[in-house]
C-alpha cells in the first residue's frame, strides 16, 4: 500500500511540474518534495534512454538543477540549525543518491549527450557535499 502512495505522489509531481513543490508552505518538506521530483524526473529520463525514445536533456537536466537548488534554499530557509536537523540529513542523503544515479546514467548515454549529464553530477556532488559539512559539523 505505502509503494503505492509513493508511486502516486511521484506521479503527481512529474505531472505538476515544480510549481506545485514551490508551493509547499512548510520549507522542509518543500526540500524532500524537490528532491523527489528531482529524483522523478531523473528516472524519467532513465527510462526514456532506455527505451530509445528521444529525451530534451538540457531541458530535463535544467529541472533537476533547479530541484536541487530549491531544495537547498527550502532547508536555509528552515533557519534550523543542520546538525540536528533530520531534513538536512535526509537532502544529503538523496543528493548522494542522485549523484550515483547521475554518473550511471552518464555510463548509458550517447557521447554527445555524456557532458551535460558529467556537469550536472559534478554541480549535484558540490551540494551533497556542502550539506554534508553542514550536518556534520557543529554550530
Amino acid at each position: 500500500m505505502r509503494i503505492w502512495v509513493g508511486l502516486l505522489a511521484v506521479a503527481a509531481l512529474l505531472g505538476s511540474g515544480l510549481e506545485t513543490v514551490r508551493s509547499e508552505p512548510n520549507p522542509e518538506k518543500r526540500s524532500d518534495k524537490a528532491l523527489a521530483y528531482a529524483a522523478s524526473v531523473l528516472s524519467s529520463i532513465k527510462k526514456a534512454s532506455d527505451s530509445g525514445e528521444a529525451v530534451e536533456l538540457p531541458e530535463r537536466m535544467k529541472e533537476i538543477r533547479e530541484a536541487v537548488d530549491l531544495s537547498v534554499k527550502s532547508l536555509d530557509a528552515s533557519g534550523k540549525n543542520p546538525s540536528k536537523s533530520r531534513y538536512f540529513k535526509k537532502a544529503e542523503l538523496n543528493t548522494r543518491e542522485l549523484v550515483r544515479r547521475l554518473d550511471n546514467l552518464g555510463k548509458s548515454v550517447g557521447f554527445e549527450e555524456r557532458g551535460q549529464v558529467e556537469e550536472l553530477m559534478r554541480y549535484v556532488e558540490k551540494i551533497h557535499d556542502d550539506l554534508l559539512h553542514r550536518v556534520m559539523t557543529k554550530r
